[in-house]
């Protein structure tokens, strides 16, 4: 089943709260898309129930941008109202959730939206030879590439 994107950045939101670490839209964005791309790895299924595009600054989802983009670089500062964000998680994904957030959570912005700009990476495939905001980064797409890295 795959969740709501609102329910998945929630999570990373309050680790971020309960961590004392700012959350940026930009890290927010990046932090769903890594999660996406080790579940879709992991469990050959989606986390989150919508599509991940490639825009200028990488891999976006964009009701999070939507919703976000009023913060710009700022930390974003609450969560997702509950009608957006609602699922409760299981056990397993909430464990690689925390691998996910324990693995990227400290990194800057700016360093997980290059990590997301390498040359052989979704992104980059999907951005390349478009370069026009919106184009959908595959799932499949996605997947092979986390996949190298089990």
């Amino acid at each position: 089943m795959a969740y709501s994107t609102g329910t998945i950045a929630n999570y990373f939101l309050r680790k971020g709260f309960e961590a004392n670490i700012p959350i940026t839209h930009l890290k927010l964005q990046k932090l769903v898309y890594f999660a996406h791309g080790w579940h879709l790895a992991i469990y050959k299924k989606p986390l989150i129930d919508e599509v991940i595009e490639a825009w200028p600054f990488g891999p976006v989802i964009c009701s999070l941008y939507h919703i976000y983009k009023i913060y710009g670089k700022d930390p974003i500062d609450s969560l997702l109202p509950k009608k957006e964000a609602n699922q409760s998680i299981d056990e397993i994904t909430k464990a690689l959730l925390d691998k996910v957030w324990e693995t990227y959570g400290r990194i800057s912005s700016t360093d997980l939206a290059n990590m997301t700009h390498t040359k052989d990476g979704p992104w980059y495939q999907t951005w390349i030879g478009r370069q026009r905001k919106g184009a959908e980064i595959q799932d499949n797409i996605i997947m092979h590439y986390f996949s190298k890295d089990n």
